[in-house]
């Protein structure tokens, strides 16, 4: 329980000054989402990775928030700023790097104002073990609509993320973590 306070207590530290959006931004798992992402052999890092280059203004598309070759991770606390004038972001769904049905969401917040998509993932009390050594999977996916014709940046925000073992200790390796931002350009 001690664990789980920690993280929770970073991300909600994470999240001071945010305000929170009037939509309910936490969606439920589905089924029919995809899951999949590109190999990454040799990387060490959090990587963002839109389900479209290339949206047109109204179509729907998702961004994937990929943890790839990651040890021992318990929870993760991550910000993510985009462009609010070209993409509305709706809901942020938990992927299954941390399994869906032992993890929780602990804190969600999307700010449709400045662009701001803050969020806090670990895994319940007496839940499973973090995945092991060099474990690749989705984190969490962003629900996006592309609103406003251009460049569309996705950047995750270096100063506040953080990615934790069971005993609320970075992962191994954390501080040489690579950290990949992405473009959509709307059309």
């Amino acid at each position: 329980m001690h664990r789980v306070l920690i993280v929770i207590l970073g991300a909600v530290s994470l999240l001071a000054g945010c305000k929170k959006s009037s939509q309910n931004p936490v969606a439920p798992p589905q089924s029919t989402e995809d899951w999949s992402f590109p190999a990454g052999p040799g990387k060490f890092s959090v990587t963002l990775l839109p389900s479209s280059g290339s949206p047109a203004v109204g179509d729907a598309f998702d961004v994937n928030v990929v943890l790839y070759n990651c040890s021992e991770v318990f929870g993760a606390a991550i910000r993510i700023n985009y462009a609010a004038d070209k993409v509305d972001v709706s809901s942020v769904l938990d992927g299954p790097f941390l399994s869906p049905d032992t993890a929780a969401i602990a804190v969600i917040r999307i700010d449709s104002t400045t662009g701001i998509v803050s969020a806090g993932l670990t895994y319940k009390a007496g839940s499973a073990s973090p995945a092991g050594s060099g474990a690749s999977g989705v984190l969490m996916k962003l629900k996006c609509r592309a609103k406003g014709t251009g460049s569309a940046p996705f950047t995750i925000d270096t100063q506040t993320l953080r990615l934790v073992t069971a005993d609320g200790n970075p992962i191994p390796g954390f501080a040489t973590i690579a950290v990949e931002s992405d473009t959509v350009a709307v059309q």
